[in-house]
């Protein structure tokens, strides 16, 4: 059966902006779906929400998300034009986005998986008003509130949008303001400071304004304690022994961004990393000196010996060859 919708441009952008990306575990949040007369999108941290209009609410549709970016990237020179059309046919499981008599407006997929959306509604808090005690304000992810002002933007040119807490186990409720949407919302889940809920990583940007590599830490101090014994490292190999410059700064501690369960399977940063030299040296002056400077260990290297040393004792009875 074939199911023709028309979609406002808007709502799709705003979706888009809170479906996963490389979501191995949860592979179908990396979708956009219509589903319960509503379009939806969520990556498990945020998720968009809002009621299409003559939508039934038994019609069930995915669509990934890579094919409306690129259908967006597409529309992005078609200001004038408000609403798109989504046609999917649940026979052969394929559809297409367009905007009829447009050129070049236009970008089909194919779903090879059956249909298998969270129960999104479940995530919907039942109240809506601040329930925290004490004023324990819970914590949000700065790029989810980021997330929250572009969803903002796209919703109006003067729209705006309020976060409503309701504590620090429990989904914000985000309402906008101003916009054609009025009935469109968004979640977002707190942080909860202290627990192992909220999971630990270094970041290390190769490129300017490219996405970081993040590599997983057993704590956010392992995390900040990686960061500082690299930078210590690039600024002693760069001989800066001033205040001011600060080597490194494209690698940093942050919050991980996936899956609980990557990870776990990812663990790089942990209290046995530390005991792995960062620096080799074939001479014990130079290994000398650099555990002074940095209080780091070394690996001290003489023909096919070596020996990770934790002390200069270490150091200088290996040079001396002693075992």
């Amino acid at each position: 059966m074939q199911h023709e919708i028309i979609l406002p441009i808007a709502l799709l952008k705003a979706a888009s902006l809170c479906a996963a990306e490389n979501e191995d575990w949860r592979p179908m949040l990396e979708n956009i779906a219509i589903d319960n007369g509503h379009i939806v999108a969520t990556n498990g941290h945020i998720m968009f929400f809002s009621p299409l209009d003559g939508v039934d609410t038994e019609i069930k549709i995915q669509i990934p998300k890579p094919h409306v970016e690129s259908f967006l990237e597409k529309i992005e020179s078609f200001s004038s034009y408000r609403n798109c059309k989504l046609v999917f046919d649940t026979d052969l499981n394929s559809g297409h986005l367009e905007i009829p008599n447009a050129y070049c407006a236009y970008e089909g997929f194919k779903n090879y998986f059956k249909y298998a959306y969270m129960n999104w509604k479940k995530a919907i808090p039942e109240f809506n008003e601040c329930s925290f005690i004490n004023n324990d304000m819970p914590v949000f992810n700065p790029k989810y509130l980021q997330t929250m002002v572009e969803i903002t933007h796209v919703l109006g040119e003067i729209a705006y949008h309020k976060v409503t807490p309701l504590g620090q186990t429990d989904a914000a409720i985000i309402n906008f303001f101003r916009t054609d949407y009025a009935e469109a919302k968004a979640l977002i889940m707190p942080l909860i400071t202290g627990s192992d809920k909220v999971l630990y990583c270094v970041e290390i940007v190769g490129e300017p304004d490219s996405e970081p590599e993040q590599l997983p830490a057993e704590s956010g101090d392992i995390a900040f304690a990686a960061v500082a014994r690299m930078r210590e490292e690039i600024n002693y190999s760069l001989g800066n022994t001033d205040n001011f410059f600060q080597a490194g700064h494209w690698i940093r501690p942050a919050l991980w961004l996936g899956s609980p369960q990557e990870h776990q399977d990812k663990m790089f940063y942990t209290q046995e990393w530390f005991k792995k030299p960062l620096r080799k040296f074939n001479n014990a002056d130079a290994a000398k000196a650099y555990m002074i400077a940095t209080a780091d260990c070394v690996q001290c290297i003489d023909g096919d010996r070596f020996i990770d040393a934790q002390s200069l004792d270490e150091i200088e009875a290996f040079f001396q060859g002693e075992q």
